[in-house]
């Protein structure tokens, strides 16, 4: 039988500090951890904050797998959606499969493909402006 643990085993970890995992080097710049991880393993890492494991993926094809296709194959922890509450508030990022369901079905009118092109337009105008001074 394959389980959860089996997987997880199989998910390249990251060199880390015992006890601490990369809770120190999200602290000090998470983005250049992410971005170190991310070329050291290119497809899929697993990595500890706050001593809760994280699998992070690259993959577009993965995203649209374990996001849409077999959502409800893959719970989030409660306690890591318990403890980024306080920073995240109550909003996609951190609601559980139970109630992610209404909540993305308010929001995707605003991710329709003509909405997300409009709104690159719109940054690349702000940027612009932003450049100009």
């Amino acid at each position: 039988m394959i389980t959860q643990a089996t997987i997880l085993q199989q998910v390249p970890n990251a060199g880390e500090l015992p006890l601490l995992g990369s809770s120190l080097g999200f602290a000090r710049d998470g983005l250049t951890l992410r971005l170190r991880l991310s070329s050291q393993y290119p497809d899929i890492r697993r990595f500890h904050i706050l001593g809760q494991s994280i699998v992070a993926f690259d993959r577009p094809d993965w995203a649209q797998l374990i996001l849409t296709d077999r959502m409800l194959d893959f719970e989030r922890l409660d306690a890591v959606s318990d403890r980024s509450r306080p920073v995240l508030g109550y909003g996609l990022v951190t609601a559980l499969n139970r109630s992610f369901r209404p909540q993305r079905r308010m929001m995707q009118p605003a991710f329709n493909h003509s909405r997300v092109a409009a709104y690159g337009e719109a940054m690349v105008a702000d940027t612009m402006r932003t450049q100009a001074g």
